[in-house]
């Protein structure tokens, strides 16, 4: 019989405890597994049966769906990613704590953060000067997003809010100096709006994202590393930055009649340093014909500011 080496014991213990106990293994810790129906017990929501092979969880007016198998799960029909798949554990629908603390939780105890009077929106117009975004067909996103933003600006001043730009005009600002500006300013909430880009012309739609909370992948990729275990400012935000973004993604889908691409996470420079719930917009794909067209429309990208401006006041409000 060959002698098992420490590494390969060490090993087989893991798996064991996952196998017996119902837990995940990240990065050498081990996770908890929650099921969908303690969630459900814990929170007084309804199991609704689905012959979609989804798993309805509801109580008043708000409804998850979730997939085996799937990182996406929807909100009230709003899609977001989770960090982990939901999958089968045990004989039932489950997902890792960290995804119940950092996507479900926040809509079932909803808390506000801030308490800044008055109440400043920063707007982030994305790159500027000779920093042109993404460009197809001589069309310049930092162009586009400028005009979207003064737009946004110009309806929360007439709600009330007080709004600062970290750009007025086609000037490049360092992305340090975005993040520092807003939390010079004590701002309550940070919105960064740009447009998309793909090789695929086939991708569209909007998407909104929100850093990615401590030991979870971003969005864009489908396995945790050493660099997740990093904690930054806007983490402290977690919870505000997936409510804001929540209304926001929603507006937007529902007003511009626009493809729902989800919430998403990443460790975007721009929002890692803020002292605020932050959000960054992707409004659409100019890598795509029908969305780009679009984004050229004067009226559409009024429509755009004004579901951006109402997700805003919605979740301030």
């Amino acid at each position: 019989m060959k002698w098992i080496t420490r590494t390969s014991w060490c090993i087989l213990s893991i798996f064991l405890i996952s196998a017996v106990f119902g837990r995940d293994v990240l990065c050498g810790a081990v996770e908890k597994v929650v099921p969908l129906r303690r969630i459900a017990d814990a929170h007084k929501l309804q199991i609704i049966p689905s012959s979609q092979g989804e798993f309805i969880l509801r109580r008043g007016d708000v409804k998850f769906a979730f997939k085996n198998a799937s990182r996406t799960f929807s909100v009230n029909n709003v899609k977001i990613l989770l960090g982990f798949p939901c999958s089968i554990r045990r004989r039932q629908s489950s997902i890792l704590y960290s995804d119940y603390i950092a996507h479900v939780l926040p809509f079932l105890s909803p808390k506000k953060n801030y308490s800044q009077t008055p109440i400043t929106v920063v707007i982030d117009p994305g790159h500027g000067g000779n920093d042109h975004g993404t460009v197809c067909n001589k069309l310049q996103e930092k162009m586009i997003v400028l005009d979207v933003a003064k737009k946004v600006a110009t309806r929360l001043s007439a709600k009330g809010y007080k709004v600062l730009l970290t750009r007025t005009t086609d000037t490049f600002v360092p992305l340090d100096q975005r993040t520092n500006f807003a939390n010079k300013c004590h701002a309550t909430i940070f919105v960064s709006i740009h447009c998309n880009s793909a090789e695929a012309r086939t991708a569209s739609g909007i998407e909104t994202f929100i850093l990615t909370p401590y030991g979870q992948p971003s969005s864009s990729k489908n396995f945790q590393s050493p660099r997740d275990l990093k904690t930054f400012s806007n983490n402290k935000f977690d919870a505000s930055n997936l409510l804001l973004a929540y209304q926001v993604q929603k507006n937007l889908t529902q007003q511009a009649h626009a493809l729902d691409r989800g919430i998403k996470r990443s460790r975007f420079q721009v929002l890692k340093g803020l002292n605020c719930p932050g959000i960054l917009i992707e409004c659409g794909f100019l890598s795509n014909p029908n969305d780009r067209q679009k984004l050229i429309s004067e009226q559409y990208r009024q429509i755009l500011a004004e579901a951006i401006s109402s997700g805003i006041s919605n979740f301030l409000n």
